[in-house]
Formats: C-alpha cells, structure tokens, sequence
C-alpha cells in the first residue's frame, strides 16, 4: 500500500470542477456540491496515480487550505466542509482508495501551542476606501505543511492543488529533497520559471 497526500487549496478546487460557484447559505446544499467538487478531483488524482504506478495500492488523504476562520469563529465555508464530511464516504477508483481522511487543515502538521490558526479572513480596507474580505496565511500553511511532511513522510507522493507562484519555493524545495511532489493550476503561472515535469496545468480549470 502506498500513500499519497493531497494539499489543497480550497478555492482552486472550487474553479477547476463544473460547479465552481458555491455561492449558496444552505448548508446543506453547500455540502452537496462539495460532494460534486471531489468527485471530479478524485478523479484527476486516481488518473495521475494510476499513470503514475499501475501495480500498487494507494490510499488517499486531504488537507484542505481556506479561510477557515473569521476571529475564532467558524466560517460559513468550514461549516459547510464539516456538515459534507458527516455524510462523506469510501470510493476506489481502479487502484485508488479514498476514505473520508479529510482535513480541514486549521494547524499546521507541526502542531505546536500556537495553534489553530485563526482569523484568516479579515476585512480589510483597500485603499480606495472600500473594504473587501481577505484570506491571510493560506498559501503560507500549506507550504509549511508540505515541507513538514517531506521530511517525515518523504516517501508518500506529494499532490498539490494552488494557482499561485508563491507555492513554487516550497514544491522545488521538497522536489530538491527527493520527495515525490507535483501540482496542479489552473493556469500556467509565470513563463520564466521551469516547471517542466512538476506542474499540470488543468484544462478547462
């Protein structure tokens, strides 16, 4: 059995399946079209796996990056991932597992006292006045978690799902320690940077 790791961004994963949009204040509908969400990207995973290694056994787990809360309370969108994981169930996909080994990933896997991270989304006031919400300390999480486990899983593949350049660093730094680790954007980033064989850009996203 081998394991494979899944970082995503949450609002990545919201752009590149069919119901992009999850604009909605039932929660319980929320929850349904997360459903829809990670049953499109189990299987870009079960594809890259498979291709990947056709002989073994994977077991799949998540780690989900948001804003996940608003001062110490609980955003709309963490509340609707807990009510999808209530429900949430086993299915393989040719050699392919996936549980309900979903994280919504509020501390970092270093743990730590410091934990959870809260407020990561803030309104802030731009400077024509206006005041828009804001998520702080997605990207950054998810790269700290991604190193954490190149070191101490190392031998599980690495799968990354972001649309910013800032997570490059990270992902060339495990890549560099020999972690198996590639992502997935939707878009193809900057065209200075190589990313010739570690990154996938996701048609259609």
């Amino acid at each position: 059995m081998r394991r494979a790791i899944v970082f995503l961004d949450w609002d990545t994963a919201r752009r590149i399946v069919p119901c992009s949009g999850i604009q909605t204040a039932d929660v319980n509908r929320a929850a349904r079209q997360i459903e829809q969400v990670f049953i499109s990207l189990q299987g870009i995973i079960a594809s890259h796996l498979t291709a990947l290694d056709a002989k073994s056994l994977f077991r799949v787990r998540w780690r989900l990056y948001h804003g996940w809360y608003s001062g110490k309370s609980k955003t709309f969108d963490y509340r609707a991932i807990d009510r999808f994981l209530q429900d949430a169930g086993t299915i393989a996909i040719k050699n392919v597992s996936f549980g309900n080994d979903i994280e919504v990933a509020a501390s970092m896997l270093i743990g730590g006292k410091r934990m959870p991270l809260y407020d990561t989304v803030r309104q802030l006031e731009e400077p024509d006045g206006k005041k828009k919400i804001r998520q702080k300390m997605v990207d950054t999480s998810l790269i700290c978690d991604l190193l954490q486990s190149s070191r101490t899983a190392r031998d599980d593949i690495h799968l990354v799902y972001g649309n910013d350049d800032d997570l490059l660093p990270g992902i060339f730094a495990a890549e560099a320690w020999g972690v198996n680790v590639h992502m997935y954007r939707p878009d193809h980033g900057s065209k200075y940077l190589d990313t010739r064989q570690i990154v996938s850009v996701l048609n259609g996203a």
